[in-house]
């Protein structure tokens, strides 16, 4: 019986642990994203501040 609560546990933080990393490679994929889309407002206001 411990066995096999301790390999449901062990199976649930593996879980846990993939949930966490798909969340962060998402975060990472939609990063850039965002610094593409700050980089060109940057670069627009940029030519008016000259």
């Amino acid at each position: 019986m411990a066995d096999e609560a301790a390999k449901a546990k062990a199976d649930a933080d593996a879980k846990a642990k993939a949930d966490a990393e798909a969340a962060a490679k998402k975060k990472q994929k939609q990063m850039p994203l965002l610094q593409k889309l700050l980089q060109k407002q940057k670069l627009k206001q940029r030519p008016m501040l000259l």
